[in-house]
């Protein structure tokens, strides 16, 4: 799945399991979420592997950390 290209809805729903493509276009619209691609003025789409990065770069916490 390294090099698939994501589309909005899928990567919302499915993938984020958030309510709609309209969260991920609020981030965009902050300057938040995954990188994306822009296919055609209203296309845009996802690769799999920046959305992995960009989920990475958000995990908190580490499970070999044992705890305070």
């Amino acid at each position: 799945m390294n090099d698939q290209l994501i589309d909005s809805k899928t990567l919302a729903k499915e993938i984020l399991k958030l309510g709609s493509a309209r969260s991920l276009e609020a981030w965009r619209r902050r300057g938040y979420g995954p990188p994306f691609i822009r296919v055609t003025r209203r296309t845009l789409r996802y690769r799999w592997q920046d959305v992995e990065r960009w989920l990475a770069e958000r995990r908190v916490g580490d499970e070999t950390e044992s705890p305070a």
